[in-house]
């Protein structure tokens, strides 16, 4: 949320004159304390006066920072290592169909469209004087929880599996969030050129989590191929022990930099509003919603894999390992090489390679592979590990304009807020992916009979969709450069606002609605 402000010559920001123009003088004098508050934190590294030297604001290992990567480890750790066991355990166990996959599937990215709940109760409600450090705490208890729980339950059913982890990854991202924006807080002490540099060495770290929990969940979880490993159980409940033993003896030391009077509700919703409402937001904005929806992902693939080719459980953890591997790759080659690429040029050219990438699945459908002489799995291997390297590397560029659209003293509901927008996009882009399992046969049954007539079709469909928005590149600024022009406008529109808040809470109304029905169904 990008508030009305005035750069003096020598940096101070002039706000009083601004927001006493409105007519609400009790609730803009608070505002103004407030604000006057924020920028004497921000010219003193998030610090009153006399506080110390701050350069560990930009220390990423320093021990009151050491939890951030540490946490970002973890979230990359907890997204992969179930991901292989996860798969085999509902195709082969409870012959769960396509569409119940897919409807698990989106119960998990669900939370992640929830993250402007998180930023808006962490700005607004501190508990003990402190915004980030006791969600960040609470966030990572309810995960380990219902991990624990999932355990105990030895073999849960598709619906207590949907719960449970519906209620983990709500309490891991609320932790997320609370990274995200101390990150975020971080940021403001980085110079323009190296804005965004903490954060990709946090997202760095994230993804070598994600390598280690794909490759820890292909080894462990072997039994059918193996005749050794651990069970269902047994890896709900490593899943929950690794963040205790990580994370929690760093916790101790995180340092809560929003050392910050909690901003009132009313002026929290002024300043959403306010935000939505300006061009140099909804209309980028508008782009990565549009976007990530045609981003459709297909629903069939991993029974398609499982049913029709027979692949292992090793099979699929090592599909798993390899893609976290490539990704995180991804995010040190485009931190290395791409960092000042123009970024519609990012996502045009990696647009057209992913859609390359995903038709020549069919490759892998009619089987073509076997008459080159390629084996399953090693095509496989290569068709992911390419589309997994791109999309990584496309990652990067919108995470670093979030940042520069947040401002200080509301960090956490801004930049929550913003990737609330991008990532409900996702999550109904999986419930298309999920309606979309029933306009042909994709069933168990069907793979099962070597009928791949519906995979064929579903794969072309949901690939060409793909490009679609490209449209609507335009909308997006090319560089942080065009960002900082685009910033300085001061257009908005009401209509605007209206429709990146209605967008927002109808996609998620429809996507629980949806999700409900799938598995009541």
């Amino acid at each position: 949320m990008k508030r009305p402000t005035k750069q003096t010559e020598d940096g101070d920001v002039e706000n009083r004159t601004i927001m006493r123009s409105s007519d609400d003088t009790g609730v803009d004098d608070e505002k103004v304390a407030l604000l006057d508050q924020q920028t004497l934190l921000d010219q003193n590294g998030g610090k009153k006066e006399g506080e110390g030297d701050d350069s560990w604001m930009t220390d990423t290992w320093h021990p009151a920072n050491v939890a951030i990567p540490l946490s970002y480890f973890c979230v990359g750790f907890a997204l992969n290592f179930l991901s292989t066991p996860l798969t085999y355990y509902m195709v082969h166990v409870l012959d769960a169909s396509p569409a119940q996959q897919s409807v698990v599937r989106t119960m998990q990215s669900l939370p992640w469209s929830f993250k402007l709940a998180y930023g808006f109760l962490s700005d607004c409600v501190p508990i003990r004087g402190m915004r980030r450090k006791p969600y960040f705490i609470l966030g990572w208890t309810i995960y380990l929880l219902c991990h624990l729980t999932l355990a105990a339950l030895i073999q849960p059913s598709i619906g207590p599996l949907t719960s449970l982890l519906f209620l983990g990854t709500v309490g891991y991202m609320m932790a997320d969030v609370m990274t995200d924006a101390i990150v975020v807080e971080r940021s403001q002490h980085e110079s323009d050129d190296e804005r965004g540099t903490i954060q990709a060495q946090g997202y760095i770290i994230r993804f070598v989590g994600s390598i280690l929990g794909s490759a820890m969940g292909a080894v462990l979880y072997n039994r059918d191929t193996w005749g050794w490993g651990l069970t269902t159980p047994q890896m709900f409940a490593l899943n929950a022990f690794v963040p205790f033993v990580v994370l929690y003896p760093a916790m101790a030391y995180l340092r809560d930099a929003s050392d910050l009077k909690p901003i009132p509700v009313p002026i929290q919703c002024r300043e959403i509003w306010g935000a939505v409402q300006k061009r140099n937001i909804w209309q980028p904005m508008a782009f990565i919603f549009a976007y990530n929806v045609m981003q459709i992902p297909n629903a069939a693939w991993s029974s398609f894999l499982i049913d029709g080719l027979n692949f292992s459980d090793f099979s699929i953890g090592v599909i798993s390992v390899t893609g976290s591997v490539v990704s995180w790759l991804g995010l040190v080659v485009y931190k290395k090489f791409f960092f000042n690429t123009n970024w519609r040029g990012i996502y045009l050219w990696t647009t057209l390679i992913t859609m390359f990438f995903s038709v020549l699945q069919l490759v892998l459908i009619f089987q073509l592979n076997q008459k080159w002489g390629i084996p399953n799995l090693w095509f496989a291997l290569g068709d992911d590990a390419a589309a997994e390297f791109i999309l990584a590397i496309q990652f990067l560029p919108m995470c670093i304009m979030y940042l520069g659209l947040c401002p200080g003293g509301a960090e956490g509901t801004t930049y929550s807020m913003l990737t609330t927008f991008s990532n409900v996009a996702g999550t109904v882009a999986y419930d298309i992916g999920t309606l979309m399992t029933h306009i042909w046969d994709v069933s168990n049954d069907a793979f099962a009979a070597k009928d791949y007539s519906g995979m064929w079709k579903l794969t072309l469909l949901t690939s060409v969709l793909q490009v679609l928005p490209m449209g609507l590149l335009w909308l997006i600024p090319g560089s942080p450069a065009e960002q900082r022009e685009l910033q300085k406008s001061d257009s908005s529109n009401f209509w605007g606002g209206f429709l990146f808040l209605a967008v927002l809470f109808g996609s998620l109304v429809w996507t629980v609605i949806e999700s409900i029905y799938e598995i009541m169904g």
